[in-house]
């Protein structure tokens, strides 16, 4: 278990994480936007707006499940099981977790969803996983 004494620098490296992911993810939308654009009528529209959310889907729970994103990487912390830290995730609580995550009342504010210990995400706990340093 984590030491919550910790937990603020731990919070501070996530949010620096979901930036630089952020990031990642803008210059993937801009080209397929790019690509998109000659073709402007609303179906094409409809169909970029598609591959955006499942490129950002299959970049978080792909490299979530594999011990976390570039950002996470970048930063130095890592996702692992909440039980077995010394595991990853599977990709199917990976999955969980990026549909709570910003799917669900996670997205709302992060500091309003923690557990009762205050040093686990609600995202992370439903999908039994948990945010270290590496």
């Amino acid at each position: 278990m984590q030491d919550p004494r910790n937990f603020d620098l731990l919070e501070s490296k996530r949010y620096k994480a979901t930036l630089a992911d952020g990031i990642v993810l803008m210059i993937c939308f801009i080209i397929s936007f790019t690509v998109w654009e000659e073709y402007r009528d609303t179906f094409v529209l409809r169909v970029h707006g598609s591959t955006c959310f499942g490129l950002f889907m299959l970049y978080e729970v792909i490299l979530v499940a594999s011990g976390g994103t570039l950002g996470h990487r970048l930063f130095g912390i890592k996702v692992r099981g909440h039980a077995h830290p010394e595991q990853k995730i599977p990709i199917h609580k990976a999955a969980l977790r990026f549909l709570f995550k910003w799917c669900g009342p996670a997205f709302i504010h992060w500091k309003l969803l923690r557990d009762e210990e205050g040093t686990v995400l609600i995202h992370d706990r439903i999908a039994g996983s948990v945010i270290l340093n590496k």
